[in-house]
């Protein structure tokens, strides 16, 4: 997030809704994964992977549609697109696509190719649902946009920035989680995907941080540095 921000800025009613929502999603997630896993519920993700896995892809789809594209529609280039059957296949093939591409990284990174592959087909697609889909919702598909955005590290301020940081969270945590898998453990946790989905979600999470800390902190900034 070093690259200079473009001009285009959300008004403070829009900073305010994107910091509380996502702040209070943040706490409501947590909660989520935090007290099955203490409770053994059905989306306890260490003794229910799938299910678990299945109902956190459901709870972050609703969010980012209910965030990104109905609540700040001004900042959701989905929502301005077209809604022709081009637009709609783009959208499903994008999200197919990069599904299959995660699924076929985690095969090349060790995951195994017959044994497990309804476990690594939902960790792709929970993958999918904190990477691929928010970036839909946000940029819609304008891969112009993408390569701006990602590419050239060039994020509006606002929930393209928060989308930003949340992507590379959501990568790095996914690639951090797989450590513990080799060790000598024995532990139930260690078994595939269990830590990489618990790594993803760590990084979203942390990524929401980030970046509402981030468009909290430069918004004040601009807005002083605009009244001086």
């Amino acid at each position: 997030m070093s690259a200079p921000m473009s001009l285009r800025v959300p008004n403070k009613d829009t900073v305010n809704f994107l910091v509380r929502a996502h702040l209070m999603f943040i706490v409501v997630l947590v909660l989520i994964v935090y007290i099955p896993m203490n409770t053994h519920l059905p989306i306890d993700i260490v003794n229910e992977c799938l299910n678990g896995v299945k109902s956190l892809i459901a709870i972050l789809t609703l969010f980012q549609i209910l965030i990104n594209v109905v609540a700040v529609p001004n900042y959701a280039q989905i929502k301005s697109t077209t809604f022709k059957v081009r637009n709609v296949l783009k959208v499903c093939g994008t999200l197919i696509l990069g599904t299959l591409t995660f699924h076929c990284i985690a095969v090349l990174f060790g995951a195994q190719f017959v044994n497990s592959v309804a476990e690594t087909f939902h960790f792709a697609l929970l993958l999918s649902a904190t990477t691929i889909l928010p970036s839909l919702c946000v940029l819609g598909v304008h891969f112009t946009t993408w390569v701006r955005v990602y590419s050239q590290n060039s994020p509006d301020l606002g929930p393209e920035s928060i989308l930003c940081c949340s992507t590379i969270g959501s990568l790095v945590g996914a690639w951090s989680g797989a450590l513990p898998i080799p060790l000598d453990w024995d532990r139930p946790w260690q078994v595939w995907p269990i830590t990489c989905v618990l790594g993803n979600l760590a990084g979203y999470l942390l990524g929401l941080c980030v970046g509402t800390t981030h468009l909290f902190l430069h918004f004040n900034k601009s807005r002083k540095f605009k009244l001086t």
